[in-house]
Protein backbone atom coordinates (compact mmCIF):
# COMPACT_ATOMS: atom_id res chain seq x y z
CA UNK A 1 0.00 0.00 0.00
CA UNK A 2 1.90 3.13 -0.90
CA UNK A 3 0.26 5.59 1.48
CA UNK A 4 1.68 3.00 4.37
CA UNK A 5 5.03 2.95 2.20
CA UNK A 6 4.83 7.03 2.87
CA UNK A 7 4.57 6.33 6.52
CA UNK A 8 7.10 4.02 6.50
CA UNK A 9 9.24 6.63 4.24
CA UNK A 10 9.10 9.11 6.66
CA UNK A 11 9.34 7.08 9.84
CA UNK A 12 12.78 5.67 8.33
CA UNK A 13 13.91 9.37 7.68
CA UNK A 14 13.01 10.83 11.30
CA UNK A 15 15.51 7.59 13.09
CA UNK A 16 18.49 8.64 10.09
CA UNK A 17 17.66 12.27 11.26
CA UNK A 18 18.60 11.36 14.65
CA UNK A 19 14.77 12.32 16.23
CA UNK A 20 14.38 9.10 19.25
CA UNK A 21 10.63 8.23 19.05
CA UNK A 22 7.47 9.38 17.18
CA UNK A 23 3.97 8.39 17.53
CA UNK A 24 1.74 7.33 14.73
CA UNK A 25 -1.88 6.97 15.39
CA UNK A 26 -3.63 4.28 12.32
CA UNK A 27 -6.88 3.89 12.66
CA UNK A 28 -8.98 1.72 10.13
CA UNK A 29 -11.55 3.63 9.34
CA UNK A 30 -13.47 6.67 11.12
CA UNK A 31 -14.38 5.44 14.06
CA UNK A 32 -17.83 6.76 14.51
CA UNK A 33 -20.72 5.12 16.06
CA UNK A 34 -22.40 4.43 13.00
CA UNK A 35 -19.06 2.85 11.61
CA UNK A 36 -17.97 1.04 14.50
CA UNK A 37 -21.82 -0.68 14.15
CA UNK A 38 -20.88 -1.21 10.53
CA UNK A 39 -17.51 -2.91 10.36
CA UNK A 40 -17.37 -4.46 14.19
CA UNK A 41 -17.86 -7.84 14.46
CA UNK A 42 -19.93 -8.50 17.90
CA UNK A 43 -17.06 -10.50 19.48
CA UNK A 44 -14.82 -7.31 18.56
CA UNK A 45 -17.25 -4.77 19.40
CA UNK A 46 -15.53 -3.43 22.82
CA UNK A 47 -11.88 -3.33 21.14
CA UNK A 48 -13.40 -0.57 18.51
CA UNK A 49 -15.14 0.98 21.18
CA UNK A 50 -11.94 1.29 23.48
CA UNK A 51 -9.93 2.67 20.19
CA UNK A 52 -12.72 5.41 19.91
CA UNK A 53 -11.91 6.92 22.80
CA UNK A 54 -8.39 7.56 21.52
CA UNK A 55 -9.45 8.23 17.86
CA UNK A 56 -12.40 10.79 19.71
CA UNK A 57 -9.52 12.41 21.41
CA UNK A 58 -7.44 13.08 18.51
CA UNK A 59 -10.28 14.38 15.93
CA UNK A 60 -11.22 17.18 19.12
CA UNK A 61 -7.65 18.18 19.62
CA UNK A 62 -5.39 17.50 16.75
CA UNK A 63 -2.63 16.25 19.65
CA UNK A 64 -0.65 13.38 19.56
CA UNK A 65 -1.66 11.07 22.39
CA UNK A 66 -0.20 8.92 25.14
CA UNK A 67 -0.95 5.87 24.98
CA UNK A 68 -0.74 2.92 27.09
CA UNK A 69 -2.33 -0.24 27.94
CA UNK A 70 -3.99 -1.29 31.78
CA UNK A 71 -5.22 -4.47 32.09
CA UNK A 72 -5.66 -5.18 28.45
CA UNK A 73 -7.36 -1.90 27.41
CA UNK A 74 -5.60 1.28 25.92
CA UNK A 75 -5.63 3.94 27.88
CA UNK A 76 -5.29 7.47 26.31
CA UNK A 77 -4.30 11.05 27.59
CA UNK A 78 -3.15 13.97 25.66
CA UNK A 79 0.37 14.76 25.33
CA UNK A 80 1.72 17.65 27.53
Amino acid sequence: DEKIEEIYTLCAAAHTGGQPYFRIHIFPFRMTDERIEQHAVLLYKDFWKNLQQGYDLFEKNRVPLEVSVVEGRYVFKESP
